[in-house]
């Protein structure tokens, strides 16, 4: 009910939305699907996966994109589906963003799945995150933290997709 509330608010694409914006992710895992690149996120203080802003996109897909190139540093990465992978609403807590204060909002967050070679070049987006890590399954429980706890689920819905052939 809570995501049908947020969709109805204006400028549900922009910042300018100071209570719920909308944001679009990408779970990228590798070829043998074991593991998930992840980048260690300044805000949360914990690994999460790649996303950012729609910043009055329409195209999430293209943002989720986008966005696991720009705070990766990855340039190959291909598209498991172009289906959404799960739809949340995330808490994101105040903070201060490029010398000014951003109150506590949500992100109504758009999902997507991929999948990347891991021998590609990792690079931090250091105003972003202090690191970017293939992160194998088996060990996100121990490097995403409590608050974060949709990744984990997402992990849960992208392995039966992959293994199925199309996004959950």
């Amino acid at each position: 009910a809570r995501f049908l509330e947020i969709l109805d608010l204006e400028n549900i694409l922009t910042r300018e939305n100071e209570e719920a914006h909308v944001s679009a992710s990408a779970w990228v895992m590798n070829e043998t699907l074991d593991q998930v690149l992840m980048a260690y996120h300044n805000i949360y203080q914990s690994y999460s996966w790649l996303g950012g802003h729609a910043d009055g996109d329409p195209d999430l897909f293209a943002v989720a994109l986008r966005e696991a190139k720009e705070e990766s540093g990855i340039t190959e990465l291909a598209p498991f589906s172009q289906d959404i992978l799960a739809l949340d609403i995330l808490p994101v807590p105040a903070h201060i963003k490029r010398g000014k204060p951003v109150k506590e909002h949500e992100h109504l967050n758009v999902t997507y799945l991929f999948i990347a070679p891991t021998d590609q070049t990792l690079t931090v987006k250091a105003d972003e995150n202090s690191a970017v890590a293939w992160i194998p399954i088996a060990d996100l429980p121990k490097v995403v933290s409590e608050a974060d706890a949709s990744g984990l689920r997402k992990a849960d819905r992208a392995l039966p997709s992959v293994e199925s052939g199309s996004a959950a």
